[in-house]
């Protein structure tokens, strides 16, 4: 038996839900166990916290064991449950969907009881269970269920299945829960369901929106009055705690040494605590002069107690004595001192009228009331989208709508008939960009329309350009993108041909400098003379074999445009209308094509932002704008001027530091949303304390990850509380050396997280076996990790080699099938579950093209490098891999001076870059923005002494909330293993 919460986005909300798990036996928990490994961190609480839907856990459970139970937790707990006002659904169909019917208990949590849930209908047919907190041992029984079964699992099983052996639960008073009012704990306000409704939601002394408590929520989701009671239904005795009942009557507290010494002497005298409490006849007390306590379990029994109901976070007092009666104990077991006993009746809940099953709706604050991105386009992207002009250069700062302007400026050509959708081209930076690109102008122009139409890469539209005149360039078949394994055999076979005994060696770093030399980054370096030589001898071994390499997907289409006038006659007339996005990250190579693509009457649209270029090391550079302008003389040149994404602080305090840059254009900034939080900078002594910071931060930014977190002093300031999710945070760093220790510190947090940049991956050994033996099937040139003996399906061979035709994701999977190679997720292995292998198949899945067509798209995809950000986890990844991202939440570490901006960067004249990186990181921010730094860190190679930034002291000091922290060790806490060795 285990908890397991799950933090996850669905519906456009963040959902926060904790499950009581149970399995039969030991090898179906550690069948569930390998299979959430793959998820998240089991180690990092008590209670494992996995970015992971209800439902998808719900069916490991199953798949783990057809016997699993998963028992929704404290049900109605704002913040962490299925039904909370925080992070809930509407109903259990919402969360579980296809497989609620396996649902079939409800934990009612603190704060509940089986009275408020027989107000909703719809939980008739589920099991009503209670149980204890664990965080001591005297926690254990204050709820608990009372079961008349066989001792073993079956007969449990039977029990939350049909209530068989059910027979009723030990409840704690719900007003004693810490969330069954509502109310605002900073400032102690605590209020009813008919208040907060009078109030609109806000909190009367401070205006922000107090926390519906779990009173209120039943009320929204009842479909019967207060005080119904269902034919079949379970009892429920509400009892307290004996050493409460005692510490009451003896004016101390419940684990005093007078407490604990008279708790122990009952139980002796009477038994265990529960029947003491329920069953006991109270004359046995009498008879043994303790009439105090006959009195106060009488009481408690009849529900006549006294009661401040628990809100926001804090637990309600019930008391069985008014303060003005002093009950007092004394002696072993004698009467000191006659009780005047007048208690009042337990006050009935706050009547509130039933409504229909629907949230109360909220007025916002103001503070809240922010302009978002419009429906409709602002003045400036109108101006650009119906812009006559033949060639525009739209300059557009982040969140100003860039990719929206290009798409509509694109949609409006097409609709109004000025272009075809044979006669475009848009282009792209990357292939996940040419999707979201493609995507987007489904929605706007209709998939008609879309068809014919070109949304590419250069790299994809240079390698239609190779195919369409491969017999111009090769008399082999082909051509193939060649993938790492065949590169290195060409770069192989290349060097046995030399005789110079002072030959290179055969290394992927030699391979690295020839495609260095091939994208023109080593003029003028010394090796210029050989790598030519080289690079030669690289190319015909490829050409030899049908194959091109990434490089080869821009030279070859300019080798063929520049060098035969009829090619580039029919490209020309072809590219008509071309749109080009992401301009500035464009290197010389690319723009070369560009200009080869651009006849005299083709019409252009160029976006970009100069103050984005951060790919120097690629060869891109902001001056390529001014060399544009220079080339089309009547470019007309306009810029979005609203950041629609960031809060008006990180966007100032953005502009301010790219201020230090010297402008090619214009800069302006207009803000679309209210100031937001202050950007939050803070320096500490070493980048364990860092890390340490990040993980906390971010655990009370989510509204704490445990009931605990909650708790926290400074929860009350989290952004929207309940709605920031783990996918909307990010860590950015300036190298990925710097990302395993907040990794560490987030995976000790509990917080799910997934590194999703760093440079070329070494492919998993599953998918090197894969594509291996796609190519060999289908003649390419390969080199496959493992030769199959399987014989394969007729169906997917067409005269010996898999079909290159029909859906790529079926023939891939059939495939996988056929090699008896398990999908991710399907298998138990660790192994058998590899983050590139499932990045492929989705690909596959995705892919509209042919089998042939998607291991070159692949390829591509690989060579990109650009990451896809998880879900439900947490991002790591350094700038360049955020280029494109936005994040409500974004972690800026290392920046201190020497990593961010680099030292050896700086040296070298590039400082200018160094900020426009750095500005980049800023702006991928929405809500929040943190920008750390230390005074010495750990690095390969050593310490390093270092302190903030430059770049921090370029941002306005009113924009900013600095903390020096204080110097110290920091010590994190460690969470025990359950078992030893784990």
């Amino acid at each position: 038996q285990g908890e397991i919460s799950t933090i996850y986005k669905k519906d456009g909300r963040t959902r926060k839900v904790h499950h009581l798990v149970l399995l039969p036996d030991r090898s179906s928990a550690e069948r569930l166990i390998m299979r959430l490994e793959r998820v998240g961190n089991l180690r990092g609480d008590g209670r494992p916290i996995l970015g992971l839907d209800s439902r998808d856990l719900l069916e490991m459970v199953l798949d783990a064991s057809q016997e699993g139970i998963l028992v929704p937790a404290h049900v109605w707990t704002p913040w962490f449950s299925v039904f909370g006002s925080r992070s809930g659904f509407e109903g259990l169909e919402e969360c579980y969907a296809d497989l609620t019917g396996h649902v079939t208990a409800l934990e009612t949590g603190l704060s509940s009881d089986p009275a408020m849930n027989w107000r909703c209908s719809w939980l008739d047919s589920y099991q009503l269970i209670s149980n204890s907190d664990a965080h001591s041992p005297s926690r254990l029984g204050r709820e608990a269920n009372w079961l008349d079964i066989p001792i073993c699992f079956s007969g449990l099983r039977k029990a939350l299945a049909t209530g068989d052996g059910l027979l009723g639960t030990i409840e704690f008073f719900p007003e004693e829960g810490k969330y069954h009012l509502d109310g605002h704990r900073a400032c102690a306000v605590r209020m009813d369901p008919g208040e907060t409704i009078a109030r609109g939601g806000l909190c009367p002394s401070c205006g922000k929106p107090v926390t519906v408590g779990v009173l209120h929520r039943v009320d929204q989701l009842a479909d019967r009055q207060a005080g119904f009671v269902p034919k079949k239904m379970k009892p429920f005795h509400r009892l307290l705690p004996l050493e409460e009942v005692l510490g009451e009557l003896l004016g101390c507290g419940p684990s005093s040494r007078k407490v604990q010494e008279l708790y122990h002497k009952l139980l002796c005298r009477w038994g265990p605590e529960i029947p003491l409490l329920s069953e006991l006849p109270l004359e046995s007390l009498r008879e043994a002069s303790m009439k105090p306590l006959a009195e106060a379990l009488d009481r408690m029994r009849r529900g006549k107690v006294f009661l401040e109901p628990g809100f926001d976070g804090q637990y309600g007092v019930v008391r069985l004595f008014d303060p003005t009666e002093v009950p007092s104990l004394g002696g072993q077991m004698s009467l000191m001192k006659e009780l005047d006993l007048h208690p009042r009746s337990r006050p009935k809940s706050p009547s509130v009228e039933v409504r229909e099953k629907a949230p109360t709706q909220f007025r916002k604050g103001p503070a809240q009331e922010e302009r978002t991105c419009p429906q409709e386009l602002d003045p400036s992207q109108q101006a650009a989208v119906f812009s006559p002009a033949r060639a525009l250069l739209v300059i557009a700062g982040p969140g100003t709508g860039k990719t929206r302007v290009l798409t509509s400026r694109l949609a409006w050509f097409l609709k109004t008939k000025k272009a075809s959708p044979q006669e475009v081209l848009a282009v792209t930076f990357t292939q996940r960009a040419a999707m979201e690109m493609a995507q987007r102008l489904a929605i706007l122009i209709g998939e008609d329309l879309l068809r014919g139409l070109s949304v590419q890469t250069l790299h994809s539209y240079g390698l239609s350009l190779i195919r369409a005149h491969w017999d111009r360039l090769s008399g082999v078949p082909g051509p193939m993108v060649a993938d790492d394994s065949v590169r290195m055999a060409a770069l192989q076979r290349a060097l046995e041909s030399w005789a110079d005994p002072r030959k290179p060696q055969p290394s992927w770093s030699l391979l690295e400098r020839v495609s260095n030399y091939k994208q023109g980054l080593l003029e003028g370096d010394r090796e210029e003379v050989l790598m030519e030589r080289l690079a030669r001898a690289y190319d015909q071994e490829l050409r030899s074999q049908g194959a091109v390499d990434y490089e080869d997907l821009l030279i070859l289409p300019l080798q063929l445009m520049e060098g035969d006038p009829e090619v580039k006659a029919q490209v020309r007339a072809r590219v008509r209308y071309l749109f080009v996005d992401e301009f500035q990250d464009l290197n010389p190579r690319q723009l070369a094509l560009l200009r080869e693509l651009m006849g005299p009457q083709t019409q252009i649209t160029l976006i970009g932002d100069p103050d984005q270029s951060i790919y120097g090391f690629r060869g891109a550079e902001p001056r390529h704008f001014l060399r544009l302008t220079d080339l089309i003389p009547d470019m007309e040149v306009m810029a979005l001027g609203t950041n629609y994404r960031s809060t008006a602080n990180i966007a100032q305090g953005a502009f301010a530091l790219i201020s230090h840059n010297p402008s090619l254009f214009a800069r302006h900034v207009g803000v679309a949303r209210g100031p937001g939080p202050t950007i939050q900078v803070r320096v500490f002594d070493s980048d364990q304390m860092e890390a340490i910071f990040v993980a906390q931060e971010m655990d009370r930014l989510l509204g704490g990850t445990s009931h605990w977190a909650m708790l926290r002093e400074g929860h009350e300031t989290c952004l929207e509380q309940g709605s920031v999710g783990f996918g909307d945070m990010a860590v950015l760093c300036r190298l990925h050396s710097l990302l395993p220790r907040v990794q560490e510190a987030l995976a000790r947090q509990g917080i799910p997280c997934e590194r999703v940049a760093g440079g070329a991956e070494e492919p998993d050994k599953a998918l090197r076996e894969l594509l291996g033996e796609l190519r060999r099937l289908l003649g390419r040139p390969c080199r496959p990790e493992k030769v199959w003996e399987i014989p394969v399906l007729e169906s997917i061979l067409t005269g010996g080699r898999p079909s290159s035709t029909g859906p790529a994701g079926a023939a891939v999977r059939a495939f996988m099938k056929e090699l008896g190679m398990a999908e991710p997720g399907s298998g138990i292995s660790m192994g058998l579950e590899q983050s590139q292998l499932r990045r492929f198949l989705e690909a596959a899945d995705t892919w509209p093209g042919d089998l042939l067509e998607l291991l070159d798209h692949w390829i591509m995809l690989v060579e990109e490098n650009q990451p896809q950000p998880p879900a439900d986890k947490v991002s790591l990844m350094t700038v360049h891999g955020a280029k494109g991202l936005e994040f409500r939440v974004i972690f800026v570490v290392g920046c201190d001076e020497d990593i961010f901006p680099l030292r050896q960067q700086t040296i070298q004249g590039s400082l200018e870059e160094e900020r426009r990186i750095f500005y980049v990181a800023m702006t991928r921010a929405k809500d929040l923005l943190y920008l750390t730094a230390t005074r010495s860190r750990c690095l390969p190679g050593g310490t390093r002494a270092g302190g903030p930034s430059r770049f921090l002291q370029e941002i306005p000091a009113k924009l900013v909330s600095m903390d020096q922290q204080a110097h110290g060790r920091a010590r994190s806490a460690r969470q025990l293993s359950l078992f030893r060795g784990r």
